[in-house]
């Protein structure tokens, strides 16, 4: 990167990243465990693009939404949003917290209750209003019309 006074090369020494972390449980109409897993996710350009801009300003807006869908194309930087997008439900839950150092990431909960967001769902997406964040492609969750399925997202930025 050229310093655009100076012209002289920047030098980074440390390579920071934006992580996530996604934990997704689904349950039967009452209430037993069928599934559970957790997985990585890839945070797509838009999303860098809109962490970027929120250390500038609020316009990006947050993070607001988890959605699902029946999608199972490979996640991609350049995505834009779910491959099929089935139901997104609101951030029932958004807090700071500690993984490796202090408040170094946000963790957000949602839940998709009976009649939410059912099929065969196969990705998950973190969203703001307008724009997806983040993605994840998973093993086939079967969420019938009863199940409550809830998904929790670790956002951690780290060295």
């Amino acid at each position: 990167m050229l310093n655009p006074i100076t012209s002289e090369k920047y030098v980074f020494f440390e390579q920071p990243a934006v992580v996530g972390h996604v934990y997704m449980q689904l349950h039967d109409g009452v209430g037993r465990l069928k599934k559970q897993t957790e997985d990585h996710n890839l945070v797509v350009n838009v999303g860098l693009a809109s962490m970027a801009a929120r250390l500038h300003n609020d316009a990006e807006g947050k993070i607001t939404h988890i959605a699902v869908g029946t999608g199972d194309t490979a996640p991609a930087g350049g995505q834009t949003g779910l491959v099929t997008e089935v139901n997104r439900q609101a951030i029932s839950g958004a807090t700071v917290m500690t993984t490796l150092v202090t408040d170094d990431s946000v963790q957000y909960t949602a839940t998709f209750g009976p009649g939410q967001g059912t099929g065969a769902l196969k990705e998950a997406g973190l969203v703001t209003a307008t724009k997806m964040w983040c993605r994840v492609v998973y093993g086939e969750y079967n969420k019938e019309a009863d199940d409550t399925l809830t998904i929790t997202w670790v956002v951690q930025i780290k060295n």
